[in-house]
């Protein structure tokens, strides 16, 4: 079985290409930049792509970058799902990505200078892909607009700081950097607890800061040691605005 493509979904409005003047910007304000990861959100939200050299960056934008179309076919494993239509039956074919305008930013958490920018697929320069995910959303966002409606949304993502040395590898908080002993309890909105990781917040905001997103007020979480990230209201066609919050 092969996928099937209704072209009608899309208008020229879906496919609005950024100029390569955007790459060579970039690269001349970040000089010291190896290397750039193209990136690419499959189904399932899981970041899969390509590292390139930064002297193919530019190309990059003008002619895209081939990639399988069996990105948009994987299940949470990696594993093709031949039912997509996507998979090794119709011979892993490619299509041609192209980046995301206004999504290249530098990786500031990486050792060696590393840059970075979202891609989406086409079929040709005028076709998005219909599986890619943001494809479908850049329609959905296009049909709200010609009603006179804006897309907004807002995220919240809460996850936990784990001491990977703890004995036995049993996951347990870690020992605070100022009081040396692991938290018990939950101090909600407590400052001072803010302040026991203040080096790890503060280089969250720093990497938020250099990947454009905007800044939202941070607090305590329950239960002890739970971080969040959340995000303020934007456009949804946009890259989400998150910050950290603890």
């Amino acid at each position: 079985m092969r996928y099937q493509t209704d072209r009608e979904m899309f208008t020229q409005e879906d496919s609005q290409l950024p100029s390569a003047s955007e790459a060579l910007e970039f690269l001349s304000k970040h000089p010291g930049i190896e290397y750039v990861d193209l990136l690419i959100i499959d189904m399932n939200g899981i970041v899969r792509g390509k590292r390139i050299e930064k002297n193919k960056l530019a190309a990059a934008y003008d002619h895209g970058i081939g990639m399988p179309l069996s990105i948009f076919g994987m299940d949470i494993t990696g594993t093709s799902v031949e039912e997509t239509g996507l998979g090794i039956e119709i011979g892993e074919s490619d299509a041609f990505c192209y980046p995301v305008g206004g999504t290249l930013s530098m990786q500031p958490w990486q050792q060696r200078p590393i840059a970075q920018v979202l891609l989406q697929m086409y079929e040709d320069e005028t076709t998005p892909f219909f599986a890619d995910p943001r494809m479908v959303l850049n329609r959905i966002v296009r049909k709200l607009k010609e009603k006179g409606l804006t897309a907004v949304s807002a995220f919240e993502i809460e996850f936990y700081l784990v001491d990977g040395r703890a004995p036995g590898k049993v996951p347990m908080p870690p020992v605070s950097p100022v009081t040396g002993k692991r938290p018990a309890t939950t101090q909600v909105y407590s400052l001072d607890d803010l302040d026991h990781y203040a080096d790890l917040l503060t280089d969250i905001i720093d990497g938020a800061r250099a990947q454009g997103f905007r800044q939202t007020p941070l607090w305590r979480n329950p239960p002890p040691d739970s971080l969040k990230l959340t995000s303020t209201m934007s456009a949804i066609h946009k890259l989400p605005v998150i910050t950290p919050c603890c």
